[in-house]
């Protein structure tokens, strides 16, 4: 019995996304999707027409998550409010992590609207995290702070950051937080 197209649009997202990671965006055709699928080019073809409107299919629900993360947030000067912002930021990744890493790790999506809008709402969150700080330290704290949270959920399978989101919150906070040495 053939799949729901639902279901087939689902699995064609699931197998892309997976060769974007394994192989980078550049060096995946959607040839190479359908081939991973058992399914004819033609097939891919029925539900994205392009490789674009594929990255544009996985990217959205993740950068819609990550909107909503930043568009209302908590009074940023404080670090509490900064503590549960990260969470927020956490939560998103944990979700999305591989898609948010192929959109600001991989130079091939670089000029492609959800790379774009995914830098903008980074830089959104990285601004919004540096008010705790100085005006010359914050947003390189910040920045290191966002460092942090990324590498540990990038850097490990997804139950490892799940399993470790507090000891990840704390190292972030401490990169936020800390104050900077007077050479």
């Amino acid at each position: 019995m053939p799949q729901a197209p639902r279901n087939s649009r689902q699995r064609v997202l699931d197998i892309a996304l997976r060769l974007f990671v394994e192989r980078g965006y550049g060096g995946t055709a959607l040839q190479a999707v359908a081939v991973e699928l058992g399914l004819t080019k033609a097939s891919v073809y029925y539900h994205f027409r392009a490789k674009d409107e594929l990255l544009e299919a996985l990217a959205e629900p993740c950068l819609e998550r990550l909107a909503a993360v930043v568009s209302d947030p908590p009074d940023t000067s404080e670090l509490a409010s900064c503590r549960a912002l990260l969470d927020a930021y956490l939560a998103t990744l944990a979700d999305c992590g591989s898609v948010v890493a192929l959109l600001i790790g991989d130079r091939t999506v670089a000029t492609l609207p959800p790379a774009i809008r995914c830098r903008a709402l980074r830089g959104r969150l990285r601004d919004l995290l540096a008010r705790a700080g100085s005006p010359s330290a914050g947003p390189v704290q910040a920045t290191c702070c966002l460092g942090a949270v990324e590498s540990a959920v990038f850097g490990f399978p997804p139950a490892d950051a799940a399993a470790n989101r507090l000891i990840i919150l704390e190292a972030a906070m401490r990169a936020l937080a800390g104050k900077p040495d007077r050479a």
